[in-house]
């Protein structure tokens, strides 16, 4: 008798280890169409997901983006929206709309600096006479920086951190953001110093703020690396005068070290800059700079765009989807550094360095004195990179109606083709004043030219260069995607 209790014991005590990992099953999956999925909810209208309890779990690369919600007892499924929301009164839908689920969770894609919002709205349940749910669930999320604070409009950049000293990062902290209103208006009239907090300076990607320069003023840079994004800067050209020993971002002086945090200008307009963009004269060694995504006129005809000297260098530099053009025709470098290799910088872990310029859009760049890169990539030494796709080089690098120089023997620093690793595609070096209009090489030096086969010889056909608009004409150059992406036709 005894043992017949034990067994009956033994079988209860296994039905309730059933139901409960039944009941710990539906929260997995969202829905389960039996009553231990609903004990007690039947009958009534759902309420959509609590606002506790989501999970946001993005991968490494911010690409993709996994989101779960707490589970709504008595349902039927889920129906999910995912927005891309940096416009709000215009959201864009990810992935299927609508979307109906079975389960507490939904997978899409994502982008770095981007807002997002996730609709969720339970359905009923017809089993258990259940409806659906009247309001849906709308929960924020985004890819920023974490933000540090919000500058008002109207301020002055230089008073306010002079007044509001730039803190070290805390604790778990790994990089933290200064944000400007979308559609603000700053002014800035003297140095910003950055300290060593590893920054990002931003404004709103659909409505940018604008910062007009004043006085030579320029943000300090101490090696914790930098970036700025979204924010239009308009120089007073009352105020601000012409130098290459200044920079809008300048390295302090009496410094030098490898730096490991990139420094990034992405989506910027940049108008009637007479200064470098990066001024360096340390030995500072970056690993990344990259400029993505800007709209450069330089007003100043000596004016290096990038101008790294004394022992400054760049591992990898990337110039894409962007216009730099010169409003007169120029005669200073692109990109100026000291020919230096990565293996000079002990203890960086370096052993190659890449040069990318893709869908870029250059005019007027060294025009009058046969110059564009300078020990950019450094002879005699084959842990170089170069990578050159859909570019367009318009009146650059000729000094005379004959064209002596060509665009490609210049990058190559007059000479080290051998010991650069290649990969060039439909780029056009186009020169208005040569007769026939082009000329991708030096007529001395065969082999310091584009020898891809792909070189578009034809014409841009820009609307009016001469005024900062080069939207193209060439059908040539539309097919293939040439150039800033911002002059071409949209895709759908």
């Amino acid at each position: 008798m005894k043992s017949k209790h034990l067994f009956l014991r033994v079988k209860r005590n296994s039905l309730a280890f059933g139901a409960a990992i039944l009941l710990f099953s539906s929260c997995v999956d969202g829905y389960k169409d039996d009553k231990t999925f609903s004990p007690g909810v039947q009958g009534v209208t759902l309420e959509s997901p609590s606002t506790e309890g989501w999970t946001f779990t993005r991968n490494v690369d911010i690409t993709s983006l996994e989101v779960t919600w707490p589970v709504v007892f008595g349902a039927g499924g889920y129906q999910v929206t995912f927005y891309n929301v940096d416009d709000p009164e215009n959201p864009v839908v990810i992935g299927p709309e609508n979307e109906v689920v079975d389960k507490c969770k939904i997978t899409r894609d994502i982008t770095p600096d981007t807002r997002y919002k996730v609709v969720v709205k339970t359905l009923g349940n017809d089993k258990y006479n259940n409806s659906d749910a009247v309001a849906a669930t709308e929960m924020p999320y985004n890819t920023l920086v974490p933000l540090r604070e919000i500058i008002p409009s109207g301020t002055n950049l230089a008073t306010y951190f002079t007044n509001n000293p730039i803190a070290p990062l805390e604790e778990g902290e790994e990089e933290v953001a200064y944000e400007l209103v979308a559609g603000g208006n700053y002014e800035m009239d003297g140095n910003v110093d950055l300290g060593t907090t590893t920054l990002t300076i931003r404004g709103d990607k659909v409505n940018h703020a604008k910062i007009t320069m004043k006085g030579n003023a320029s943000f300090i840079n101490h090696g914790a690396g930098l970036k700025v994004k979204f924010i239009d800067f308009d120089f007073d050209e009352s105020t601000y005068t012409a130098s290459n020993s200044r920079g809008l971002v300048m390295f302090n002086a009496a410094e030098a070290g490898v730096v490991q945090q990139p420094y990034v200008f992405q989506s910027c307009n940049l108008t009637n800059m007479p200064v470098p963009l990066y001024y360096c004269n340390n030995g500072y060694g970056l690993a990344a700079l990259t400029v993505d995504d800007c709209l450069v006129s330089i007003n100043a005809a000596s004016t290096t765009f990038i101008a790294f000297n004394g022992q400054g260098w760049i591992k990898d530099l990337s110039l894409t989807n962007s216009t730099v053009y010169y409003t007169v025709p120029g005669s200073a470098y692109l990109v100026q550094m000291r020919g230096r290799v990565p293996s000079n910088f002990s203890g960086s872990g370096w052993s190659a360095s890449l040069r990318k310029m893709n869908n870029c859009t250059f005019y007027n760049v060294g025009k009058t004195n046969n110059r564009f890169f300078n020990n950019v990539i450094n002879s005699n030494n084959a842990v170089f990179s170069l990578e050159m796709q859909n570019t367009i080089f318009a009146d650059c690098v000729v000094g005379s109606a004959t064209g002596t120089e060509g665009v490609f023997r210049r990058i190559c620093n007059a000479g080290n083709y051998g010991n650069v690793n290649y990969t060039l595609a439909y780029n056009t070096y186009y020169y208005s004043a040569v007769p026939g209009g082009f000329l991708d090489y030096d007529t001395s030096d065969d082999a310091g030219r584009d020898h891809s086969g792909t070189a578009i010889k034809v014409a841009p056909q820009f609307a009016d260069a001469a005024n900062g608009d080069f939207t193209l004409r060439s059908s040539e150059h539309i097919a293939n995607r040439c150039g800033d992406p911002r002059w071409l036709p949209a895709t759908e």
